[in-house]
């Protein structure tokens, strides 16, 4: 296994953790990660969080969530399209169910049969979507 990819699973295991799952699921899901970050072309990720302070950036991210203060943005009220993988193994189906709560314009939620890296792993789906939205509106 390469120093990239290594950096890459290194990665997809301390989301997962910080994630705050129970114990038993942390490995299955961690592997899902691993397995998806493969297929959206894991060397790529993994150089780029070589380069000085990306992976730290990209950590402080996901820490962050729990300690945001910012006021919550009010309903959305222009067109909404939320793409969700059914295999993400990031963001569970509430996740784009409920974002629908929050938005008064229109909303459409399409799914795909895919993971969580949707533009790399599915760009036609995301395109013809994104399309979709644009030419409706």
């Amino acid at each position: 296994m390469s120093r990239r990819l290594c950096a890459a699973c290194l990665l997809a295991v301390l989301v997962v953790t910080a994630c705050g799952e129970p114990p038993n699921k942390e490995m299955d899901q961690a592997q899902g990660a691993i397995d998806a970050a493969r297929a959206a072309g894991a060397d790529r990720y993994a150089t780029a969080m070589a380069e000085p302070g990306a992976l730290t950036g990209a950590l402080n991210w996901y820490r962050g969530i729990p300690f945001s203060t910012k006021p919550p943005l009010g309903r959305i009220t222009v067109p909404t399209t939320y793409i969700w993988g059914r295999q993400d193994v990031a963001l569970a189906r509430a996740a784009a169910e409920l974002t629908a709560d929050y938005v008064v314009g229109p909303y459409e939620a399409v799914e795909l049969a895919a993971g969580h890296w949707l533009p790399e792993t599915e760009p036609d789906a995301v395109a013809d979507a994104i399309l979709a939205r644009v030419r409706s509106t």
